[in-house]
């Protein structure tokens, strides 16, 4: 009971926790530390202001980011070190902290509502992705480097699987984003053709990321929930990190249309890091944490998904499942091949 306690009070304070590091991280005090072996308390306060210094110090010492010895020195912890060094960390943090901080208030009426109502904070679109070229920063770079981070890692791995196992000549990279998948395919193959699929705002970013890629790069802004037609006639439809965007039922009616946009004989790949395939604890912890930032801020109606599910969904979607891979890449995604039946 008394560690259960314990845990209970780091969930009730977490919030200020999250925001003295923060401020720690503003006033350059943890990378300070961190150059060194230790700083007397009174050096700091010194530097910081003795009110400023006294209550970060004891913050940090209580939530295990600084240790403080009986001399009163001062010094990082691998906490720290973390915190400030290690990109997956430092990526989440300024995530939470400049998409999702303030709209996460919202997250109850989110709930409630089925929609997104902290996003507010930052524009009145009814879902993320049509306002991500609009974002205010820092949220616009926190977004796309907190999203390119972990997809970007597995890419060579996943198109050496896709040449493997598929006919690579003509893909859909649907949820196209900027176009870092295609760059890598295109960069990877010498007769791979890319048509990206995404909305308007990110198509325009692709075409001009992607302008030296020629002929071989074509672009269809499409909203994908809508009625509008996909082009037709791929060999792989490609989906990064791109069903996790949608509800169940949409995602079976996106598979759905994307197996209309196949050529015969073609493959579906979707790329995803499921909760339920990941070695390490803190994984499958920040990936379920991570969920609330789909219902509070991206669309009010999806998740991460375990691989159960995205494949109850391939399933129902009329389509079968020929090939799976877990734990690619740095951040240990999955890649399902799936055809028609």
């Amino acid at each position: 009971m008394i560690q259960a306690l314990a845990e209970a009070q780091r969930i009730a304070f977490g919030p200020m926790v999250f925001q003295a590091v923060r401020a720690m991280q503003r006033m350059g005090m943890l990378e300070y530390l961190l150059g060194c072996n230790g700083y007397p308390r009174r050096e700091l306060q010194r530097k910081y202001g003795r009110y400023v210094a006294d209550v970060l110090v004891e913050s940090g010492v209580t939530a295990g980011v600084l240790q403080e010895d009986a001399q009163g020195v001062v010094s990082a912890t691998d906490v720290a070190y973390c915190l400030v060094e290690d990109e997956m960390t430092r990526r989440n943090f300024d995530f939470i902290a400049d998409v999702c901080y303030t709209g996460a208030e919202r997250l109850g009426d989110s709930l409630e509502q089925g929609k997104p109502a902290g996003l507010a904070v930052f524009g009145s679109w009814p879902t993320i992705y049509e306002g991500l070229s609009q974002l205010p920063e820092p949220a616009r770079t926190s977004w796309f480097a907190f999203d390119h981070l972990y997809s970007d890692a597995f890419f060579a791995e996943a198109i050496r699987l896709m040449q493997e196992h598929a006919d690579v000549s003509r893909v859909f990279d649907v949820g196209g984003n900027t176009g870092k998948f295609a760059r890598a395919l295109l960069t990877q193959s010498d007769t791979a053709e890319v048509t990206i699929v995404d909305l308007p705002g990110q198509s325009t970013m692709a075409q001009q990321n992607l302008a030296w890629a020629g002929e071989r790069c074509r672009f269809a802004p499409t909203n994908v929930l809508s009625d509008a037609p996909w082009p037709r006639g791929a060999t792989v439809v490609w989906m990064s990190q791109f069903l996790d965007c949608f509800s169940h039922a949409q995602i079976v009616s996106i598979l759905r249309k994307a197996a209309g946009a196949l050529a015969p004989g073609g493959s579906i790949f979707i790329a995803e890091p499921f909760i339920d395939k990941q070695t390490f604890e803190a994984a499958a912890y920040s990936l379920a944490q991570g969920s609330l930032y789909f219902t509070c801020m991206a669309n009010g109606n999806s998740k991460f998904y375990t691989a159960a599910e995205m494949i109850e969904c391939v399933q129902e979607a009329g389509l079968c499942l020929c090939n799976e891979w877990h734990a690619l890449g740095k951040y240990q995604y999955s890649l399902l091949q799936c055809r028609q039946s």
